[in-house]
């Protein structure tokens, strides 16, 4: 039968392709072995002197707007962590802008100065690969409202890795000032989100993601905790997530007889740290193969369904060639 395929993470070495961080690995904390790698550029790196003469500004907005910024800077991996009093600070300090189609908001190359809340509109992101040919470079991602970008240039010093373009109709952006951006940004944060990239670029599936397509996946990801004995999937239940372990063990098991579920038997090798699952319902439709058990206290990340499916659509066929490669294994027992 076709079980889900658990795949495994292999530490692989890549270079970054766009500007700013050269560095990746998983969310919250940084397990044992994983480690900074290469020269990365300075994170908010500017002085004390610079400021210490800051006052956050504020600019006016009704309750509406403050609103519908707060719930896009609170579910932010980049924000997720700050307490109630900055995260005020931050919705105070967004400033309103409106881009007209066809208006670049940001270019690669240029320095960045502001990080973007998109609350109307659409638009659209460009990498050139090379500097010098014309015109933007390849379509890469589609920003729609309640998204948003910029942070990569500020956090770590470096020119823009991509140019981002209103499209369709005016772009009503809330923007965030450098200054504000990290002065309220912590290194400890930065420390943190540097252990998630890594984690991410471990993972099998993403080794062909670029920096800023890994980025995308970190910032759609969620960390999800199970204590020992709990199911974190079960067989023959709708699938709608996808995880990737982060901390601990856990074991596939699964039934033969749906009379005769209490008769489970491990089917497959355990599952580590780097190792993910559930692609295969989420590809298939099909209801969960097997079940997986955290046997110790088991840490996860993972993508919902529309996620999964938008950042890793066009890996359909990889993953299917894993399902084949699970099935040939399945018979072998």
């Amino acid at each position: 039968s076709n079980a889900e395929y658990m795949g495994t993470a292999a530490a692989g070495e890549d270079e970054m392709e766009e500007s700013g961080d050269e560095s990746n690995s998983p969310a919250g904390k940084s397990p044992a072995g994983h480690r900074q790698r290469g020269r990365r550029a300075n994170v908010i790196g500017d002085s004390a002197e610079d400021y210490a003469d800051w006052v956050p500004p504020t600019f006016p907005k009704d309750a509406q707007d403050a609103s519908f910024i707060n719930s896009v800077v609170s579910k932010s991996v980049l924000f997720k962590h700050l307490g109630p009093a900055e995260i005020s600070v931050i919705v105070g300090a967004m400033e309103a802008c409106t881009y007209q189609p066809d208006t670049p908001i940001i270019t690669q190359g240029e320095d960045g100065d502001r990080y973007y809340v998109l609350q109307e509109g659409k638009c659209e992101c460009f990498v050139k690969r090379d500097p010098s040919a014309a015109g933007h470079g390849d379509l890469v991602f589609t920003y729609n409202p309640g998204t948003a970008f910029g942070e990569l240039a500020l956090m770590y010093n470096a020119p823009r890795a991509a140019t981002i373009v209103a499209v369709g109709g005016p772009a009503k952006c809330w923007a965030l000032d450098r200054k504000t951006f990290k002065k309220v940004l912590v290194s400890e944060e930065t420390r943190v989100r540097d252990a998630q990239l890594e984690f991410v670029a471990k993972v099998p599936l993403f080794a062909e993601f670029n920096k800023f397509e890994r980025y995308r996946v970190l910032e759609a990801m969620r960390a999800k905790s199970y204590t020992s004995g709990e199911y974190i999937v079960r067989q023959g239940e709708a699938g709608h997530e996808f995880f990737m372990i982060s901390e601990g063990e856990a074991k596939c098991v699964k039934w033969e007889d749906e009379s005769k579920k209490e008769d489970e038997h491990e089917c497959y090798r355990r599952l580590h740290a780097g190792d993910y699952f559930g692609e295969l319902a989420l590809l298939s439709k099909k209801p969960r193969a097997v079940s997986v058990v955290a046997v110790s206290d088991v840490s996860c990340y993972v993508l919902d369904e529309d996620d999964f499916q938008r950042l890793l659509g066009p890996l359909d066929k990889i993953l299917m060639r894993n399902s084949e490669a699970y099935a040939v294994w399945m018979q072998k027992k």
